[in-house]
């Protein structure tokens, strides 16, 4: 009796690591295709923004699948945002959709957590007011 509950358990841990496996393998994303870069070590072009890709490009909508951005400098205010926008946005006007924003003190650096749906007809946009960068990779939906 014993050795058949120890068979009966190994054999649902069995179908449990394998359920898992096939779950968590079924969820993976593609690192994208696309790639934007700016900014290596702070030298990111300040107050102004900067197309990471045009909203004439996103047709069906894009993933943007991982993003970070950085802002080097203690001094307090100096900030590094990614912004959605249909066209070039103002930075920092109310009804802006920033996907994420960095702010001296006292994040100097943040990476988004998972990847974020960009409706069609709408471009991603950088800018930074000190030392940032951003860097992006993102796929087109067909």
């Amino acid at each position: 009796m014993k050795k058949n509950k120890l068979k009966a358990l190994g054999l649902a841990l069995t179908a449990a690591t394998v359920l898992v496996s096939t779950s968590a393998t079924a969820q993976l994303s593609p690192m994208g295709t696309h790639s934007y870069n700016n900014g290596t070590n702070g030298t990111m072009q300040t107050n102004t923004v900067v197309s990471i890709f045009a909203a004439s490009a996103n047709t069906n909508g894009a993933i943007v699948q991982s993003c970070s951005e950085t802002i080097w400098g203690t001094t307090w205010g100096l900030n590094t945002l990614v912004i959605a926008s249909p066209t070039q946005p103002t930075p920092f006007v109310t009804g802006n959709i920033v996907l994420f924003s960095v702010l001296v003190p006292p994040i100097s650096s943040a990476t988004l957590s998972h990847p974020v749906y960009i409706p069609a007809g709408n471009g991603l946009w950088g800018y930074t007011t000190g030392s940032g960068s951003i860097y992006c990779n993102y796929d087109f939906l067909n």
